[in-house]
């Protein structure tokens, strides 16, 4: 009879066997019951002790495998490290930064909660450390991980930590579509819209062509691709087919049958985010509904800081635009407490306060070191502060732009500070840079002129306009037109020494084709059309009209009237009223004339009508003509 220590030991190796082979088949339900039944015999087994937390692992229970390993105090920093990332538990990093020499897999996990915290540095230089040392069959995840580190380092503002040799290791990786969607990011992090439309159409093409089982996923890969293209054309105010291609990219034609599409949340809440902000949505349901998908709460552990911002943002500004001042007002506040350092936190800010007319609130709102001299500028001016804007926008680094020295020169003409506009204009042409542009130069002195011209300041302007041609050689013929025809307000001389440089009428209409333009000229107007002296035959042929016999019905003794469709005062037998004069003529029964003694002027006394006695006769009634408050026919014209 065997005892019972044989009996124990026979059991744990049946139940180890047991124990691989479910580990091998991946049914870790199974293996963790055996590696249970292991432990309930001896509980020192260190082997079952770890595949039990092994088991919640892979289960996706994290913390039951947490619990065992405090409980059975079991040493797995690996495992326990993952625990605490995939509960989004920041001692994660803790633990894996106090293993003296981390293995692969170790630094594998690292990097993922470098790049899950926006640590993207560290992220680099963790997978930079992976890829020179580690040669295996995940080497592409790597490569690929590490270009989505680069691009979102690119993205952040750090971007001067991309440096040339990384952007040329990342230019040098394997071509699989992971790697070229990456690759796509980093260029439109740094602005390189056209390299990025071009990664992403071979990436698109490559994920396209590869073979797979799981038809769901290469679905979700492909949206994922074609939601960037769409970020492309929104980026380049392709307004229109972004809004097509986004939902192209969702495979969907609204959001009330987004629920066909199989797709994570983190991806439709991007796009209903960048829908919103493409503009006004057609169907008002269906924008509500865009807005709930933008906060859906599934997606907060999916998406990065960056985006939840923009998200939040563009839900402020959707309500700012619809005029929703107290919504936006809680958003905003909620915005403030989430991302307290965010620089889109001013301007909406200002923006709430400037739809209030609260223009003291709005400067307040605006740091001191704020570089957003153009919205303090803004404010000013809503304010009616034109000084202190003038000020704001002349120490602005922007001062140089057209548009900036448009406005500051209008701004000082309002309120008649001449001298300061002709200031404005003569340091902008006295910079040195400015000279190395002559389109800019062009356009600045064209605007000068005008201006310098409608306050009758021709000095000034023939002064600008003259300094131009002595310091280029060129000669723009519209200026140098605009320079003769006002120096005769000042200077004839100065007409006689520019007219000769002027072009000749010949070589301004050698390349117009004046035959074509006679014979177009009669579709645009009439007068301009080329007229025929007497005797001469016109190019043009005119079509003859082809006269037609009405066709009138068949067996039609008398033929209709041709006046049928005149007006009835246009035809020929028609009378006119008569006048109100003669209204009351013909009235009255027959044989007697109504109203006639009114019209018999020859001084005749009428004979005297006989009175009867009052006192005998029959009670009287009233003679005199009660008023008719019938409405009168009018003569009315059909």
């Amino acid at each position: 009879m065997p005892s019972p220590v044989a009996d124990e030991e026979w059991q744990i190796t049946n139940h180890y066997v047991n124990l691989k082979k479910a580990f091998n088949d991946e049914d870790f339900t199974k293996a963790l019951s055996f590696a249970k039944k292991i432990l309930r015999i001896s509980k020192t087994e260190t082997a079952a002790q770890e595949c039990v937390v092994s088991c919640h692992v892979n289960l996706g229970q994290y913390d039951e495998a947490l619990e065992v390993m405090k409980k059975r105090n079991v040493k797995m920093p690996f495992e326990k490290a993952y625990c605490y990332y995939r509960k989004g538990d920041p001692r994660a990093i803790d633990i894996l930064s106090n293993i003296v020499e981390p293995t692969t897999r170790e630094l594998e996990i690292m990097a993922q909660i470098y790049y899950k915290n926006e640590q993207y540095e560290k992220c680099v230089i963790v997978y930079e450390k992976l890829i020179s040392t580690v040669q295996d069959d995940y080497i592409y995840e790597r490569l690929s991980n590490y270009a989505a580190a680069i691009a979102m380092l690119a993205a952040s503002q750090k971007k001067e930590l991309v440096t040339q040799e990384r952007v040329a290791t990342l230019g040098g990786l394997d071509q699989g579509h992971e790697v070229l969607y990456n690759r796509a990011c980093y260029h439109l992090a740094v602005d390189q819209l056209d390299a990025a439309s071009v990664l992403l159409r071979s990436s698109i093409d490559i994920c396209s062509k590869e073979k797979t089982d799981d038809i769901d996923e290469l679905k979700e890969e492909l949206s994922i691709l074609k939601t960037q293209v769409a970020y492309i054309a929104h980026r380049k105010n392709d307004l229109l087919r972004a809004k097509r291609l986004y939902y192209e990219a969702l495979d969907v034609e609204s959001f009330a049958n987004l629920g066909t599409a199989n797709l994570n949340v983190a991806l439709i809440s991007v796009v209903a985010a960048n829908l919103v902000a493409c503009g006004k949505i057609e169907n008002a349901q269906e924008s509500k509904r865009w807005l709930k998908a933008m906060t859906l709460p599934a997606s907060e552990t999916k998406l990065n800081n960056v985006q939840k911002e923009i998200i939040l943002f563009n839900h402020c500004l959707y309500f700012l635009a619809g005029k929703q001042i107290d919504i936006c007002r809680k958003k905003l506040k909620e915005m403030s407490e989430k991302f307290p350092n965010s620089n889109l936190l001013p301007i909406l800010s200002v923006a709430v306060f400037l739809r209030d007319k609260k223009y003291n609130e709005a400067l307040d709102a605006l740091p001191d070191e704020s570089e957003d001299h153009l919205l303090r500028a803004q404010v000013l001016l809503s304010q009616g502060s034109l000084s202190r804007a003038c000020s704001v926008l002349a120490e602005c680094p922007l001062s140089m732009k057209p548009a900036v020295i448009s406005a500051l020169v209008y701004l000082y003409l309002s309120f008649e500070e001449l001298e300061s506009a002709k200031i404005v204009i003569k340091n902008v042409l006295s910079r040195e840079d400015v000279n190395a542009s002559p389109e800019y130069l062009t356009s600045i002195l064209k605007g000068a002129a005008g201006v310098m011209i409608k306050m009758k300041q021709y000095d000034t302007a023939v002064e600008l306009l003259e300094k131009y041609f002595t310091s280029t050689e060129q000669r723009d013929p519209s200026i140098l037109a605009l320079l003769v025809s006002i120096s005769n307000h000042v200077d004839p001389s100065i007409v006689k020494k520019y007219i000769n440089e002027l072009p000749s009428i010949d070589s301004l209409v050698s390349e117009i084709d004046v035959i074509s333009l006679e014979s177009n000229a009669a579709s645009l107007y009439s007068k301009y059309h080329k007229k025929v002296a007497k005797g001469q035959v016109s190019d043009v042929v005119k079509k003859k009209k082809r006269k037609r016999k009405p066709r009138l019905p068949k067996n039609l003794d008398n033929p209709p009237d041709p006046e049928r469709w005149l007006p009835k005062w246009e035809r020929s037998n028609y009378r006119k009223p008569r006048h109100k004069k003669h209204h009351d003529i013909g009235k009255g029964t027959q044989g007697t004339a109504g109203g006639s003694h009114n019209l018999d002027h020859s001084g005749k006394p009428t004979p005297s009508a006989k009175v009867e006695n009052p006192s005998i006769s029959s009670p009287q009634t009233s003679t005199k003509k009660r008023p008719d408050f019938r409405k009168k026919k009018t003569n009315r014209r059909r």
